[in-house]
């Protein structure tokens, strides 16, 4: 079927070359929020974020955690002389001050 030379089929062709290239150009150049970025051929949109004033107070959640804790640096403690221990005046954890 021939499309016949009328004013009427050029604007019809005229306006469906229009419609479709407005297509291609929203495909390949999306629109929207100017503040876009780009990574990695990806875009990003900014994530919203809430801002308040800092306030004092006290803690109401609290959760356990458990895990193992390591010390930076280990010695061995050996006397010079030999002997036995009478008595232990500290435990683990207290503060020892020469003397």
């Amino acid at each position: 079927m021939f499309v016949k030379n009328t004013p009427w089929s050029l604007i019809t062709i005229l306006i469906v070359l229009a419609g479709l290239a407005g297509a291609g150009w929203l495909y390949l150049h999306p629109s929207g929020n100017p503040e876009k970025k780009e990574q990695g051929g990806k875009h990003i949109n900014p994530v919203p974020v809430e801002v308040d004033v800092i306030k004092q107070g006290p803690i109401h959640l609290r959760l356990p955690f458990s895990g193992t804790l390591e010390a930076r640096a280990e010695f061995v403690v050996s006397p010079k002389i030999g002997g036995r221990i009478l008595s232990l005046a500290v435990d683990l954890s207290d503060i020892v001050n020469r003397g």
